[in-house]
């Protein structure tokens, strides 16, 4: 799929895919077949756990739960935060590299 986007340079692409029990080979994770299928895209993993009702509605009695986002690039995760931030979550928490 990724392939079929075209050209990704400098672009970021959140990954929000949970993958419980399947392998996209020969890649260890589904975040790590998005950074070799689209290697000069930004790449980071967001909006993978928590299910649709949370993305539709991230708030419960009056405040957002947290996000979580993921990866090696700041760029990325930034807009991911901001995205998550902009949904209404009241945290997004951020793991990786950097």
């Amino acid at each position: 799929m990724l392939r079929e986007l075209g050209h990704l340079a400098g672009k970021v692409v959140i990954d929000a895919t949970n993958s419980a029990g399947t392998r996209y080979e020969p890649y260890p994770t589904s975040f790590h077949a998005a950074r070799a299928l689209a290697p000069q895209a930004e790449v980071v993993k967001c909006s993978s756990s928590t299910g649709f009702e949370n993305m539709e509605n991230p708030v419960y009695d009056v405040k957002g739960i947290d996000m979580w986002a993921a990866g090696d690039s700041a760029k990325a995760k930034a807009v991911a935060t901001a995205l998550s931030a902009d949904l209404g979550f009241a945290n997004c928490y951020n793991f990786g590299v950097k």
